[in-house]
């Protein structure tokens, strides 16, 4: 279970933001591969977690990848 509290006050910089649940639990949401997060982005309801909206936004952004973009989910697994 993560320990972390990533609230909009805690989060200064979004590359330092923790995934709160999933196969990448804990890990900064810098290291997690884009893929991933485009396939989260998409499937994924934020209304309990809007930080992780703003913060998959935030990295995909900064990689010049929107998060928007479809992904084709048999090249991810």
């Amino acid at each position: 279970m993560s320990t972390s509290y990533n609230t909009p006050d805690d989060i200064a910089d979004y590359s330092d933001f923790a995934m709160p649940f999933g196969k990448y639990v804990d890990q900064p949401i810098a290291d997690v591969p884009s893929q991933y997060l485009r396939w989260m982005y998409a499937k994924c309801s934020f209304l309990y977690y809007p930080e992780l909206q703003h913060a998959i936004e935030a990295r995909l952004s900064s990689s010049k990848i929107s998060p928007r973009v479809a992904y084709n989910a048999s090249s991810y697994w």
